[in-house]
């Protein structure tokens, strides 16, 4: 068989990476996924809205993957797991709202793992104020904050705080490799 010099070029359309489901639209200008800083959304569930209150205020830079589905199947547990293991960081936000404790458990498994690129967020308050935590939860929750300061693990009480340090310090240094 034999080939042209034509056949060994990709076309442009055959090369553009195709975002993965569940991700937001890449914006025209830039379209390279893989430029992109990816981050995995883990942490409160349970109808908490910290993940749409955050995802608009990262920069273009950022591929933030929201693992929370309607239709919680093996597909999308798999697609979590991939992205929990692959994604450059891997954020866990809780808050007053979180009902079960696997998140926790998720955050843990990550420090220890992958230190470099596991970054917490205890919110004190959810759902537009409807949620905080009692006083025991609250002193346990300044008692991980203290955990986390002396174990040099990145952790936030605010989003602003969160998003701020995100598209200052990790975009400019772009994309490295945290996996710890």
């Amino acid at each position: 068989m034999l080939l042209n010099k034509f056949d060994l070029f990709a076309n442009k359309v055959s090369a553009r990476p195709i975002p993965a489901p569940n991700r937001y639209p890449v914006v025209e200008e830039d379209n390279n996924v893989l430029d992109k800083i990816t981050i995995f959304l883990g942490g409160t569930c349970n109808g908490s809205k910290w993940r749409d209150k955050l995802i608009p205020m990262l920069n273009h830079k950022f591929e933030p993957f929201n693992p929370v589905v309607d239709d919680w199947n093996e597909e999308a547990q798999e697609r979590e797991i991939y992205h929990r293991m692959n994604d450059d960081f891997v954020l866990y936000c809780i808050t007053p709202m979180m009902s079960g404790f696997y998140s926790i458990a998720e955050m843990i498994d990550d420090m220890n793992k992958r230190p470099l690129k596991t970054i917490v967020c205890f919110l004190y308050e959810d759902g537009n104020g409807r949620h905080g935590y009692t006083a025991p939860q609250l002193n346990s929750v300044e008692a991980v904050l203290k955990m986390l300061k002396t174990n040099d693990v990145l952790a936030f009480t605010s989003l602003e705080d969160l998003a701020d340090y995100l598209n200052t310090v990790i975009a400019a240094e772009g994309r490295i490799n945290h996996n710890g």
